[in-house]
């Protein structure tokens, strides 16, 4: 219950008192003290310039903290040792070994060296034209990592020596290549000679082969990465699997690039 004042009154200020719903609730200005400067005062108004200050440097510093993680996230993404971008296919790497140079004949019939792709990327392993399980598989890996490189492609070449000195004929690697869908891509080589250029070939490269009686034959199946200085940079050993062709294909590509760089 409210008190009462000696007077009768309630004992709040008359102003403050209710005269009626429908009448103005607020006091008379007159008998309120006046109102303060609407300026804070100075020491305020320099504590909301320095916070706001303060505001301002964390937000600078956390955009300029993300843009510092997204070029150093960019640079190790184009710095990546090649090593590492070749691992999901079990690459090893050969350090920068010289590649043992030599001509052949491609399936166009135009004579062709290692030596004329330095400066490109190349992707070089050892087919036979008759192959029917592991070479078209590669073949496929080929044309896949090719279109994955898109404009980079113009800085690869992908190639293969002939193992099979029975089919040795530009027919022969000629046919492999029209059956196995790499007849569109250019920078495609499939390489042939004759059955002592290729034995010297295979032998530099640590190729074996032994014929089989269909007329095809049993080679070493590798991959090898050749950089553009000329070096043997990594080998890869391929599987029949067709299940593992698009991790092939990617990193194929992948690798390729990390050459270019």
């Amino acid at each position: 219950m409210s008190g009462v004042a000696a007077d009768g009154t309630d004992g709040r200020d008359p102003a403050r008192r209710s005269v009626g719903v429908d009448e103005d609730l607020r006091p008379d200005a007159s008998l309120l003290p006046s109102e303060p400067s609407v300026n804070p005062p100075p020491s305020r108004r320099r504590g909301g310039g320095m916070l706001r200050t303060i505001a301002a440097a964390v937000a600078i510093g956390l955009v300029m903290g993300g843009i510092g993680a997204f070029v150093i996230w960019r640079y190790d993404r184009a710095h990546r040792p090649a090593s590492a971008v070749c691992a999901p296919i079990g690459c090893t790497d050969l350090g920068r070994t010289g590649a043992p140079g030599f001509t052949l004949t491609d399936q166009r019939g135009h004579d062709v060296s290692l030596a004329a792709f330095r400066g490109k990327a190349v992707v070089l392993t050892f087919m036979d034209p008759l192959c029917s399980d592991v070479c078209p598989i590669i073949a496929a890996e080929y044309e896949q990592a090719n279109h994955v490189l898109g404009a980079a492609a113009k800085d690869a070449a992908f190639v293969g020596v002939n193992v099979n000195a029975a089919r040795g004929s530009v027919a022969d690697v000629l046919g492999f290549t029209a059956k196995h869908g790499l007849a569109g891509v250019r920078n495609w080589y499939f390489l042939t000679g004759s059955t002592t250029s290729l034995q010297a070939v295979w032998s530099q490269w640590g190729i074996a082969v032994e014929p089989k009686p269909d007329g095809s034959v049993v080679h070493t199946s590798i991959v090898y990465f050749v950089d553009p200085a000329g070096r043997i940079r990594f080998t890869a050993f391929p599987n029949s699997s067709a299940a593992s062709m698009a991790t092939w294909s990617t990193t194929i590509a992948a690798t390729v690039r990390a050459l270019q760089t």
